[in-house]
């Protein structure tokens, strides 16, 4: 690889560390899925992300608020 490659490289693997640390996907400590049919070809799906309490820098984590609230439909 020409050194013109291999810094462009470089600076593609830099900001995809950068995103991924900054976005607090390493701060995920559980996920889970549920499908539940509601009647025939309709279902209801819902995803649940877990985290540990102070585990919450990141923008996945700010992206829904930092408070807890009701949820509005």
């Amino acid at each position: 690889m020409n050194p013109r490659d291999q810094q462009g490289l470089t600076q593609v693997v830099d900001v995809v560390t950068r995103l991924v640390k900054n976005s607090g996907v390493e701060q995920v400590s559980g996920f889970g899925m549920i499908s539940v049919a509601r009647e025939k070809g309709l279902y209801r799906g819902k995803a649940i992300l877990h985290h540990y309490k102070g585990n919450d820098s990141g923008y996945l984590w700010s992206v829904f608020g930092k408070n807890p609230h009701s949820l509005a439909i």
